[in-house]
This record gives structure tokens, sequence and C-alpha cells, in this order.
């Protein structure tokens, strides 16, 4: 069991304040605007959530690269991303979660233990790795990003969470067209634009990155369009639907050892450029979303979504193929009761359904690495993700906070092989029951202290289920009968601040 023990000294939250003039005593009033995330699964404020947050807003997103995640994350403490080759792959980390992630090899490109959402949609797969290839920062409006072990709220594999809209804040139509060009190769050009209907929106966006990159063979191409309608179908019903596709192709220039760094650090490795070795997907998704209220105090939220995925790589001097289907939701009941006139409740319940499944094929690496026409491995590899949880918020004089969750959740694991059918259909299961509780206290309405539990569970990623390597002669198993999930145990306690700065008195 892995247990880590989180201090939090001071976390500073700049907000958008409002600046009126007092006359009569020559000073300053800050008026503070209300932030809201939906770190426990719902719209609530900053302040008063138990959790480290940090919120990056649109303005803070203007200017960037935008290629990669880690531009935008670079300066959130207790995050650690980083790029290998300066485009979409990204290694990230969050308080040493996600650590394991974003290795060679067949994880390259992606990373694990950290859940990433776009648009209340998961990017993550149910087996725990994210890749990027939706993700594009000159299409997302903010940022939110948890910074705590969050596995009892969101389940598998969320160390941190990290969710990212792409809705505009704007109400007025707009259109934006933006070309760019810098160092190592890089070409962009995008154009977004949306306008108002009736009480929502409607928006989309188109990009075209290329980069030569700073290391031999480290080349990529991206083409991404991303389409939403924001719909209010009534006052109390709200209808979003979200539309996303990329083509995405990025080669590996792969590792080299500290002499060859030293001599060259630029260079490529050598067996990597012989054999071409790159990613090519070409994906696809659609979800909807609807909140629905009911009365002023129950209401309720669902999610649905649909993903194909073709994706080739030229990899360990082979070619595979992977088709994947990849569909899930989530409903959750959402009950608000004002107890008396000093204490309220909030209490939700709901379940989170994810499933993949697709073919693989890896056949020999032709001369020009390309497809050969030897089939060396057919199979199928299947993960379902199915997680339920209740949490229950209770508040005092708008002051005290306390929370306590539960979770349940199984992954389970499909694995079939057609070239060997004495294998059969295999699968293997892992399950958990994950507590949490947390304590907020405001002492004032710019400064709130914190302090939580919470437990965590990370599955083994579906290329960590092979058997142990016995130089394929292993005849029994597809799934490794041994693995168990990563469990962690996480204590935090802190501090929130909103703070202004500048010469002039000021009262909050």
């Amino acid at each position: 069991m892995k247990k880590t023990f989180l201090l939090v000294l001071l976390t500073s939250i700049m907000v958008t304040a409002q600046q009126t003039k007092n006359t009569q005593k020559d000073s300053i009033r800050y008026v503070l605007e209300q932030v809201t995330i939906t770190a426990t699964r719902y719209s609530e404020p900053l302040m008063e959530i138990p959790y480290a947050v940090s919120v990056i807003p649109s303005n803070d997103l203007a200017g960037l690269r935008g290629y990669g995640l880690d531009d935008a994350l670079q300066t959130v403490p207790g995050v650690l991303a980083q790029s290998r080759a300066g485009n979409q792959d990204v290694r990230l980390v969050i308080r040493g979660f996600g650590a394991r992630g974003a290795g060679d090899r067949s994880n390259y490109g992606t990373t694990r233990g950290v859940k990433i959402m776009m648009d209340g949609i998961p990017e993550t797969e149910p087996d725990g790795r994210t890749s990027f290839d939706f993700i594009d920062l000159n299409f997302i409006d903010n940022i939110e990003v948890i910074r705590s072990n969050a596995s009892a709220t969101w389940g598998n594999a969320a160390g941190g969470v990290i969710n990212l809209s792409t809705v505009p804040s704007t109400n007025n139509p707009f259109l934006m067209i933006r070309s760019m060009t810098g160092s190592f190769g890089l070409n962009q050009f995008q154009i977004k634009t949306g306008t108002p209907i009736g009480s929502g929106k409607v928006y989309a966006s188109l990009s075209n990155t290329s980069f030569e990159g700073w290391r031999n063979h480290s080349n990529s191409y991206r083409t991404l369009f991303n389409f939403g309608i924001i719909s209010n179908l009534s006052e109390s019903t709200k209808l979003n639907v979200f539309a996303v596709g990329a083509s995405n192709v990025f080669h590996v220039p792969g590792p080299l050892t500290q002499k060859q760094f030293e001599a060259d650090p630029a260079q490529a490795n050598s067996f990597y450029l012989q054999r071409d070795e790159r990613r090519f997907n070409r994906v696809g998704r659609i979800g909807v979303t609807i909140d629905h209220n009911f009365n002023e105090n129950n209401s309720m939220s669902a999610m649905f979504f649909a993903s194909p995925k073709y994706l080739q790589r030229s990899e360990r001097n082979t070619f595979r193929d992977f088709t994947r289907y990849y569909i899930g939701g989530n409903f959750m009941y959402k009950n608000y009761l004002e107890i008396s006139e000093n204490v309220s409740n909030t209490f939700i319940a709901g379940g989170d359904e994810a499933y993949q499944d697709g073919a693989i094929l890896f056949y020999n690496l032709s001369s020009t690495n390309q497809r050969g026409e030897q089939l060396r491995t057919n199979k199928r590899e299947g993960a379902n993700n199915f997680g339920a949880f209740i949490q229950d918020e209770i508040i005092f004089n708008d002051k005290l906070s306390v929370i306590g969750g539960l979770r349940y959740d199984n992954i389970v694991y499909y694995s079939e092989d057609y070239l060997n059918q004495s294998f059969g259909l295999q699968d293997k299961s892992f399950k958990r029951i994950t507590p949490k509780a947390g304590l907020t206290y405001r002492v004032t309405p710019s400064t709130s202290l914190y302090a939580n539990i919470g437990g965590g569970v990370e599955v083994p990623a579906g290329n960590e289920t092979d058997p142990a390597g016995t130089y394929g002669l292993d005849e029994v198993y597809l799934l490794n009968p041994l693995l168990e999930p990563i469990i962690s145990t996480t204590y935090e306690i802190g501090t929130k601040q909103i703070l202004f700065f500048g010469n002039e008195k000021f009262l909050i």
C-alpha cells in the first residue's frame, strides 16, 4: 500500500474583481466574482472544496503555441508536464501520480494515472491511459486542475483530474483566423467561429499544425476539427452536443545513451530512425450531455459518448493496426436541502460506464517500413470500467463544509487470440471500494482552510496485462493472473487565499 502525505502551505487564487470608488472614504472596494468548478461532480464555489485546485482562464491560454498540454500546465504548482519530442507526447505527473506514464514503446504519446476530460467527456480510456489527439489549447476556453487524489470521486487512475472546456465564454458572434510560424519548423493555421442561437450558442474550429521538431525524426502533423452546440431546451433543461475528429501523425526519435546525448542531443536513435517508428492516429468522437432540474431541490445530469479509433504503429520491428470502439456515459442525481436557516445539505448518487473493444493486428515490417504481408498477431482486446458513487456534503453557516463519499469500481479486461484458439476468451477483474472525507472552513471570504483523506486505485494498463516474459512459450494465460491494482491513501491539509496586488488600499 502506498501512502502519501501532502502539505499545501499556500494556494493563491487570482480572481476577477469589480472595482468601485468610495468617494467618502477615498478607498477602493473590490466585489469578488464567485469562482465555481466541478471538482466534486457538481458546480460549487472553489473556496468550499477540500481539494487543491487551480483554474487556468482563457486569458492565460492566449498566445501559447498550444500544440501540447504542457504549454498550459508548466506553471501549475505540483504538476510536472514535459514533452519528449516537443509535440503532443506529454508526460503528465500530478504530485507523483502519473509518473509511470508516457514511457517508451507502447506508452509513448500517452499519460497514465491522471484523469483528463474535455467538456465533461473522458479522454482517459478504461485502463487509465490517455492520448492527446483531441486537445489543442487554442480551442480551450478554460482548464480546471484538481491536484488532489480524486479516485473516490472519479474512479480509476484519478490521482489528479484535468477538465478542459471548449465552450466559448463569449455570447457574441465571433470569427478568429490565426496563423503562426516558429522555430524548428512550426507552422500552424487555425480558424474558429461561433454565434449565439436563441439562448444557446454554436461554435466550430479547425486547426492544422506541422512541426519538424528539435530532434531528428521527431516531426509531426495534426489536423483537428471541433464542433459544439449549447442549447437551452427550456428553463429547466440544457442539452449540449460535442463532436471532434483528428488525424495525428508523429514520429518517435527514441532514447539515447549518455554518450550519444553528449555527442549530439538532437540525433535520433539509429534503430528508431531505420524503422521509421511512428504513430498514426485517426480518431473521432460525438458526445451528448443533458442537465435537467426537476425543481429547485432535485436535478439530474447525464452524458453519453461514442468514439471510433483507427491507430497504426511502426514499433519494435512490427507494423501494428488497432481498431477500437470506445463508448460510455454517466448518470447523476442531485438533491439539495435546506435543513434550517444556517444548515444546508447536498447529496449526489450516480454511476459511470466506459467500454472499449477492438482488434489488434501485428504484421511484419516491410522493406519500406510499411505493413508487410505476414500476419503475426490477431487478437481482441477489451476493457470495461464500471463505477458507482455516493457523496454527501453538509454546510454550516456558509462557513464550515463537511463532505464524505464512497465509490465502487469494477474494471474488467477481456482478451482473445484468434491465431491460437486454445486460449479461448479470458478475462480478469479488478474491484475496489474507495472512501473519502473532507473538511473546509472559510475563515474569511478570501481565506479558507481545508483537509481531506482519500483513497486511490489504479489498475494495470492494457499493455501491462500480458503474462511475464516466457519467450512466447506461455500457452496458458493471455492476461496475467497475478496482477493487482495499485492502492494509495492520501492525506492533505492546506489553505486557499484570494489575493490582490496594488499600491492602493482596498476592502474585501
